[in-house]
């Protein structure tokens, strides 16, 4: 690749039993999950970040959303993904344990990343899985969510990927849809995920089988 460069972060035990714990949340409370990320954590009437603090004020919450919250944050307690928890009249004060757990919850898209990798890690384990890649050449830098790779590379995203083409990569894109599907697009490929674990490996599973009949066709 001459001077074209690779780097990614090397997520420790506790990042991935959060990774590991939110995948859990997401398919056993997929709707709680939604409203913590989007209505919670996603107002900045209502939560606030600074470094690698979250401050939730609880004023502006519905007691079913303080359940919510309260619930969900017990849970990033028990796998130390939150460190401390100190909780006032008017709002709680959440002590989280890394830059990368924040960022995962500081975005309205980037937890989308982890219910597709957990059934990359379940359903495919002969992949190798790097978090947060940044490509860098003489003349750009492109930031990677996830990387997989097999015999296949595969350069996973939240936001729209670019639409120069690298050889011998895969590019998706992954959103979120009411039904799990997968479209074509002219430089990339998406991925919508439904929270629907048996679906989203039934698509995925139609995905990687498309793509290897292609690569049979171009070698015959």
């Amino acid at each position: 690749m001459g001077k074209d460069k690779l780097t990614y972060h090397q997520y420790d035990t506790i990042e991935q039993r959060f990774l590991m714990e939110v995948a859990e949340i997401i398919h056993t409370r997929p709707f709680w999950w939604y409203l913590f990320i989007n209505k919670i954590l996603g107002s900045p009437l209502i939560t606030y970040f600074k470094d690698t603090t979250m401050i939730i004020s609880l004023n502006d919450l519905s007691y079913h959303h303080t359940e919510i919250a309260f619930e969900i944050i017990r849970k990033l307690l028990k796998v130390r993904a939150a460190t401390k928890v100190i909780k006032k009249k008017e709002f709680i004060i959440v002590h989280l344990y890394s830059p990368v757990i924040v960022a995962y919850l500081n975005s309205l898209d980037r937890w989308k990343i982890i219910p597709f990798y957990h059934i990359i890690k379940k359903y495919y384990p002969t992949y190798k899985c790097y978090f947060d890649v940044k490509y860098q050449n003489e003349t750009e830098e492109v930031l990677i969510n996830l990387l997989l790779r097999n015999k296949n590379t595969y350069w996973v995203t939240v936001g729209k990927p670019s639409e120069i083409s690298y050889p011998g990569v895969n590019k998706l894109q992954i959103v979120l849809g009411e039904h799990c599907r997968l479209k074509c697009e002219k430089y990339y490929d998406v991925f919508q995920i439904s929270l629907d674990t048996q679906e989203m490996v039934e698509v995925l599973n139609s995905y990687f089988q498309l793509l290897a009949s292609n690569e049979k066709l171009c070698y015959n």
